[in-house]
C-alpha cells in the first residue's frame, strides 16, 4: 500500500472507531436518562451508578476523540480512565468545546471516577446533579461528531 492509500485507510479507520466509541457513549447516556425516568428521586447509592455511567459515556467521547486525532490504543490504556489527563490531552489535539467550569465538575468526578471507586464503594458521595453531566456528555458528542464528519 502506498502512502496515499495508507493514510486513506487510516483516516477512514479511525473515524469509523472513533463513530463505534460516540455510539456507545451514547448508550452510556441513554442508559443515564432511562434510570433517571424510572427514578425520579435517586438516592445516594442509586446516583453512584449514575455518575459512574456518566463517567463511562465521558472517557468514551474523549477516547473517540483521540482516535480520531490518531492516537492508538496503547496511548489510551496509558491514560486509563483519567478524566482530567483526557480533558487535557484532548485540548492539546484541539477539542475546546469544555468551559472552565465544565472542566472542573469533571474534574471532581474524575476523583472518585479515574480507580473506579465509584464502582465499588457504595458511600455516600454527592456530586453535581446528574442534568449537569448529561448536557455535557451530548455537548462533547455533538462537537466531536462535528469535527470527525469534516474531511
Amino acid at each position: 500500500m502506498g502512502m496515499i492509500e495508507e493514510s486513506i485507510h487510516f483516516t477512514f479507520n479511525n473515524r469509523a472507531l472513533c463513530k463505534k466509541y460516540l455510539q456507545t457513549a451514547k448508550w452510556f447516556l441513554e442508559g443515564i436518562e432511562l434510570f433517571c425516568d424510572k427514578h425520579s428521586n435517586l438516592d445516594f447509592e442509586m446516583k453512584q451508578y449514575v455518575y459512574f455511567l456518566a463517567g463511562c459515556s465521558l472517557e468514551l467521547v474523549f477516547k473517540g476523540f483521540l482516535i480520531f486525532k490518531g492516537y492508538k490504543q496503547k496511548q489510551l490504556k496509558d491514560l486509563s480512565h483519567n478524566l482530567e489527563m483526557l480533558i487535557k490531552k484532548t485540548k492539546e489535539c484541539g477539542l475546546n468545546i469544555l468551559n472552565e467550569d465544565d472542566e472542573k465538575i469533571i474534574i471532581g468526578l474524575n476523583e472518585y471516577y479515574k480507580h473506579k471507586d465509584i464502582m465499588y464503594d457504595l458511600g455516600c458521595i454527592e456530586l453535581h446533579n446528574i442534568s449537569f453531566y448529561s448536557a455535557v456528555i451530548k455537548k462533547l458528542q455533538l462537537g466531536v461528531e462535528a469535527l470527525s464528519n469534516k474531511k
